[in-house]
């Protein structure tokens, strides 16, 4: 049986993570959508990389000198979702990086945190454990994560277009 890209990495990042290859069609989908957003960002000549040995609270990181994802095997366990959330996190510092300037218009930032931040306040809790410098660009990398995966991915090739190879 021969699978398509996505799917081969998929299922190769799915073993680096020490995910079961057992797969509800949920959490057979939330895999492709990680694979299809890691080649996204190796497409734009971003890294996603595997450590395994994080801090306990890191799940991930976006490394600007090297141009790489981190993710956090060690923290990220068997939990697509949160990798999924992890991935799309870091990809919103990506677009960052590939815009050189905030992902969202500063009025929409502002609806959109509302709206975000009132369905999911623990999301938002850790905002104040940043430099205040820093502030706007991690409410803006939770509020992609909590966007559905098309959406993610349709962002990131707007952001990220003219490094899409």
């Amino acid at each position: 049986m021969r699978f398509s890209r996505p799917i081969r990495f998929a299922v190769l990042l799915a073993a680096l993570l020490g995910f079961g290859l057992q797969a509800s069609p949920a959490r057979a989908e939330r895999l492709k959508s990680i694979a299809l957003l890691a080649g996204l960002l190796r497409r734009a000549g971003t890294e996603t990389l595997v450590a395994r040995d994080c801090p306990k609270q890191l799940m991930g990181a976006f490394v600007f000198a090297r141009n790489a994802v981190v993710l956090c095997a060690n923290n990220l366990k068997d939990d697509p979702e949160r990798v999924w959330e992890t991935l799309a996190h870091e990809s919103a510092h990506v677009m960052q990086h590939c815009r050189r300037q905030p992902i969202f218009e500063r009025d929409r930032l502002g609806l959109d945190f509302l709206l975000a931040s009132h369905q999911s306040p623990e999301l938002f809790n850790a905002v104040g454990q940043y430099h205040p410098s820093q502030h706007r660009t991690e409410i803006e990398a939770r509020i992609v994560q909590g966007l559905p995966a098309e959406e993610v991915m349709n962002l990131f090739r707007r952001s990220c277009a003219d490094r899409l190879l």
